[in-house]
């Protein structure tokens, strides 16, 4: 691993996937995801972020009907 930009570890080409696989990176990858899923709640909560904004079109259309 080499160092990244803000205090992350980045390892290069390796993918989230890989690395939830990967014994080695799972506990990097998933303390990576617990800060996100703070983050995003964060803006959530302030009315900075929408859920609109996080789904793709497709998924977008689909909740809007459902």
């Amino acid at each position: 691993m080499e160092k990244g930009v803000g205090g992350f570890r980045v390892v290069d080409e390796m993918t989230i996937q890989e690395m939830m696989e990967d014994p080695r990176y799972r506990e990097l990858a998933s303390q990576v995801k617990r800060r996100f899923i703070e983050i995003v709640r964060s803006y959530m909560a302030v009315g900075i972020l929408n859920i609109d904004e996080l789904l793709s079109d497709e998924q977008t259309a689909h909740t809007r009907v459902a």
